[in-house]
């Protein structure tokens, strides 16, 4: 309910309508985080999510750097001001599928970049990232890995 007046750190949240939305924060520090969801009449349930050091890489206006030679991942990513296309670098590894996408940061599929068979090797996606100012995650996923970074963009 957006008119509720709860705390958003809490350790409950109301239901509205059968629904809730809650917000975790995590710290640096890795570790588990459990949520239980509860109800009268109802069986609870309870979710364990693991959480990571987050690897901040951001992109304002410009580029950020990542090298990680030898290591599946994300490795540059780059904005051209002429055209607002984002250029994405990332390196594979093993042969096989993989996944690249733009994720809002609600968590919705923005574009996919690439979804296809790739054998081991660097590669580098485009992204039109025109009036597309906020905050973003890119999310490069293979058999064996998953590399998620963040990015935000301001024009």
């Amino acid at each position: 309910d957006w008119a509720s007046n709860e705390p958003f750190k809490a350790t409950s949240r109301k239901a509205y309508h059968g629904k809730a939305l809650i917000v975790i924060q995590s710290t640096m520090v890795p570790g588990t985080i459990n949520i239980t969801v509860s109800a009268t009449g109802l069986t609870p349930a309870t979710l364990a999510l693991t959480t990571v050091p987050q690897q901040f890489n951001t992109v304002i206006r410009g580029a950020y750097q990542m090298k990680t030679p030898g290591h599946t991942g994300l490795l540059a990513c780059a904005q051209d001001f002429g055209n607002k296309n984002m250029r994405i670098s990332y390196r594979v590894n093993d042969p096989g599928i993989v996944n690249l996408s733009v994720v809002s940061s609600s968590g919705r599929t923005i574009r996919c970049l690439t979804d296809n068979y790739h054998e081991a090797g660097t590669y580098s996606a485009e992204w039109n990232a025109k009036n597309k100012n906020g905050v973003y995650f890119l999310v490069l996923k293979t058999k064996n890995d998953k590399t998620v970074r963040k990015a935000i963009l301001v024009h």
